[in-house]
């Protein structure tokens, strides 16, 4: 069992509580920013390889990530095609939406682009943490991490071909492997649905 903390204790804390919350209040009350409207996102279909690409299922992406990964900034085409995804459903297939809160397992490639110049920054709180991504402005948003769902647009898929897909973007001849990441970021295949999810496959 702890230690029973003093009055002069318990009172330091709660100062400490009232500081952390009128910081966050003034912020609040100077901030310039001004509420952006929700970013433009691209119906694209997903094949699921659990279901060896029988199941399809209709996603929303941010086109912004579709940009970037396709290495442009007005034209998603080439991004979806480098995610293995798909502008219409196949013939004949009845595809499943996935929405926020859906806990449908989907696979996604996620990345940054890391910052040669490595920062310290201090938060309200005087606490440290180190900057080590480089953002990025796309349609007049600041961006440095992105998430795509990745597949394969075949009829018949499995998850070893989703990783061979994922690796061979980053290896080899036409890799994209410095555009993505640098030298100091990271892209990570995963598996899962919001916080649960497992990593497939790792580069750096």
């Amino acid at each position: 069992m702890g230690r029973r903390l003093s009055a002069a204790e318990l009172e330091d804390r709660a100062k400490v509580a009232r500081a952390r919350e009128e910081a966050r209040t003034t912020r609040r009350v100077n901030s310039t920013r001004t509420p952006q409207r929700a970013e433009d996102t691209i119906a694209v279909y997903y094949g699921d390889p659990l279901s060896k690409g029988d199941a399809i299922y209709k996603i929303n992406v941010p086109e912004s990530n579709l940009f970037v990964l396709g290495a442009s900034t007005t034209d998603a085409a080439t991004g979806i095609t480098r995610a293995g995804l798909r502008t219409a459903p196949p013939d004949n297939s009845d595809p499943i939406e996935i929405t926020k809160g859906s806990k449908l397992a989907i696979v996604r490639m996620n990345w940054y682009k890391g910052d040669a110049n490595v920062s310290r920054e201090t938060t309200p709180w005087n606490s440290v943490w180190f900057k080590r991504y480089d953002a990025q402005t796309i349609n007049g948003r600041s961006r440095s991490h992105f998430s795509v769902p990745f597949s394969k647009a075949e009829d018949v898929i499995t998850i070893d071909e989703i990783i061979d897909r994922f690796n061979a973007l980053f290896t080899g001849g036409g890799s994209i492997k410095d555009a993505l990441i640098g030298d100091l970021g990271e892209a990570t295949l995963t598996m899962g649905y919001g916080s649960q999810y497992s990593i497939l496959a790792r580069v750096r």
